[in-house]
């Protein structure tokens, strides 16, 4: 079974998230309250600060931008970023804090 984690990047300071090192996740940004009607993502970038985090999988469906990610050491925090662009040529970039653990 996969779960996928939504990230709903509504402004806040505490976007950090938790995972096991052994975990190997999707996950994924949600961009509907960015994207105006009628616009739609067109590319799209999902990256890490530390090689140690592997992402992989990397999609978009609708207002999505779905990835796997896995990897890192117990205790160290990474942060992930997504940059999309749409049709209308809007750029957008939000980052998350992904804490990892041995939960």
């Amino acid at each position: 079974m996969i779960i996928t984690y939504v990230v709903p990047l509504i402004a806040s300071k505490d976007n950090i998230f938790e995972q096991d090192d052994d975990d190997v996740l999707v996950r994924a940004f949600d961009w509907r309250h960015w994207i105006t009607d009628g616009d739609t993502i067109s590319t799209f970038n999902v990256t890490c600060d530390d090689d140690t985090i592997v992402i992989a999988d990397v999609s978009s469906s609708g207002n999505l931008v779905e990835y796997t990610v896995s990897g890192g050491t117990v205790g160290e925090r990474y942060t992930i970023s997504c940059e999309i662009t749409t049709t209308n040529g809007l750029t957008i970039q939000r980052s998350i804090v992904l804490s990892i653990g041995k939960l």
